[in-house]
């Protein structure tokens, strides 16, 4: 899946279509004092076996977001994009 590095798409902030940088979205670094983390790795200590987490299968493809930046006001908003076989490739024109 190839996408431009630059796309004419809709900005919320600005309420009209500009010119957008796109980015592929990354996952931030999880707190670990925050509560559902808390929870989380209080479930995932487990006594030996399989434990929550640990899944057999994986999966063939998977979704992600697109971070677009406004090239006029530089408000940063996600596009999601559907299960696709191939990452998203950023190509120039």
């Amino acid at each position: 899946m190839k996408i431009d590095e630059q796309i004419n798409t809709y900005c919320p902030k600005c309420k009209k279509h500009t010119k957008h940088k796109v980015k592929k979205a990354s996952k931030g670094k999880a707190s670990s004092l925050s509560w559902g983390q808390r929870q989380y790795t209080r479930v995932k200590e487990g006594h030996g076996s399989k434990r929550r987490g640990e899944k057999s299968i994986m999966k063939v493809s998977k979704g992600g977001n697109l971070q677009l930046t406004c090239s006029e006001c530089g408000k940063k908003h996600l596009k999601a994009y559907d299960r696709t076989k191939k990452e998203p490739e950023l190509t120039s024109k």
